[in-house]
C-alpha cells in the first residue's frame, strides 16, 4: 500500500482531491464500485536473467502513483478524455501545473481502456509522476517513440482476486498477459504533460466477445489490473509496473454520461468567435485608415483590443 510520504508535499492535496472523489473513488476498505492499491509483488515480470533462464520474479515497487479512476459511458467512443472539457483529471491537472514550479510539475498517464459494448462504457486509470524518467530509460524511449514502438511494448496484467467462475475462464485464464498494441488498436495522446493510451477492446473480435459475455457480472468483479513496458534487452531487465490498480465491484449503470460531441462543439464555436473577431477587426482597422485619410476628427482615436473575445477566438485547443 502507498504512504502519503511518496507524494511531494506541494501535491498532495490535489492527489487526494482526485482519489476521494467521483463516483468511483478510492477505498481502503474495497467498498463496491471503488478502486485501491493492489499487492504489486503478486504480479509476476521477467527477472535480470530472463533471456536465458525464462525466470519471472515478483513485481517490486511501480514506476507511478495511482491517481484516479473513471467508469464512463458514452453515446460513441470515449476518446481523448484528457482533452474533454468536462475531464476532473485535465481539470486538477491545470491548476496543479499553475501552482507549482517548473522543476516539480506532475506528469499525468490516462490509460482510457474502451470496452465496446453498447453503451461505450471506459474504463480509465489514471497515474502521475513528479519527476521525468532517466534519458535513454525504456519508460523515456517509450514516451518520446513512435506508435510502432509503443505497440511493440506496451503490455497489459491481469489478476482477479474475485469474480465468477465465467470471468475466470472467459477472460483470466486467457489472457493474463496481454501485449495490446499487437491485437487491439492502440491511439496514443503525447502532450507536453500527461500521455494518454486508448486502447479500442472492440477491435479485437475475441475480446469483445468475451467482454459481452461477462459484462454482466461486471458488479461482482474485483480486478487487478496493471501496466507494464516489455524488457527485451538486458538492460531493460528485470521489468517494472508503470502502474497498477485494483477495481472493486463497478457499477456500469451508475457510470457518468461523457458525450464527446461538446468538446467538438466547444472547439467549433471558439473557432467561429475567432474568425468573427479577426473580420471585425479588419473591417475597422480599414474604417480607420479610411478616416484619417479624410483627416476625420476622430482619426487619433486608438482601437482597443478585445481581450475576452481574442480570448474566446484561440480556439478550444490545448498545448
Amino acid at each position: 500500500m502507498e504512504t502519503a510520504a511518496l507524494i511531494p508535499a506541494q501535491h498532495r492535496d490535489w492527489v487526494d482531491r482526485l482519489r476521494q472523489g467521483g463516483p468511483s473513488p478510492l477505498s481502503l476498505h474495497s467498498a463496491p464500485n471503488s478502486w485501491a492499491f493492489p499487492s504489486c509483488h503478486l504480479f509476476s515480470l521477467r527477472g535480470p536473467n530472463y533471456l536465458t533462464t525464462k525466470a519471472k520474479i515478483p513485481a517490486s515497487d511501480c514506476l507511478l502513483h495511482p491517481l484516479a479512476f473513471d467508469l464512463l459511458q458514452g453515446p460513441s467512443h470515449i476518446s481523448h478524455i484528457m482533452n474533454h472539457p468536462h475531464s476532473r483529471v485535465r481539470a486538477a491537472l491545470d491548476i496543479a501545473l499553475r501552482d507549482t514550479a517548473p522543476y516539480h510539475q506532475p506528469f499525468v498517464w490516462a490509460f482510457n481502456v474502451q470496452l465496446g459494448n453498447n453503451n461505450h462504457h471506459s474504463l480509465v486509470l489514471y497515474f502521475v509522476s513528479f519527476s521525468s524518467p532517466p534519458q535513454g530509460s525504456l519508460m523515456q524511449r517509450f514516451l518520446d517513440g513512435d506508435d510502432a514502438f509503443r505497440n511493440a511494448r506496451l503490455k497489459l496484467l491481469t489478476r482477479f482476486p474475485e469474480a465468477p467462475w465465467l470471468v475466470q475462464v472467459a477472460i483470466g485464464e486467457r489472457w493474463p498477459v496481454c501485449m495490446v498494441g499487437k491485437i487491439m488498436k492502440c491511439t496514443y495522446m503525447r502532450e507536453k504533460h500527461y500521455m494518454e493510451v486508448d486502447v479500442d477492446v472492440g477491435s479485437s473480435m475475441l475480446i469483445r466477445t468475451a467482454i459481452r459475455l461477462t459484462f454482466g457480472l461486471f458488479p461482482l468483479v474485483t480486478a487487478d489490473i496493471a501496466f507494464v513496458l516489455e524488457g527485451n534487452d538486458p538492460d531493460e531487465l528485470p521489468e517494472k509496473i508503470l502502474g497498477a490498480m485494483r477495481l472493486v465491484k463497478g457499477e456500469p449503470s451508475s457510470a457518468p454520461y461523457m458525450d464527446m460531441d461538446i468538446g467538438e462543439e466547444t472547439a467549433s464555436e471558439s473557432e467561429v468567435v475567432g474568425h468573427k473577431s479577426a473580420s471585425i477587426k479588419s473591417k475597422f482597422m480599414k474604417l480607420s485608415r479610411s478616416s484619417e485619410k479624410e483627416k476625420d476628427p476622430c482619426a487619433g482615436f486608438k482601437w482597443k483590443r478585445n481581450a475576452s473575445r481574442d480570448e474566446e477566438g484561440k480556439g478550444a485547443g490545448v498545448e
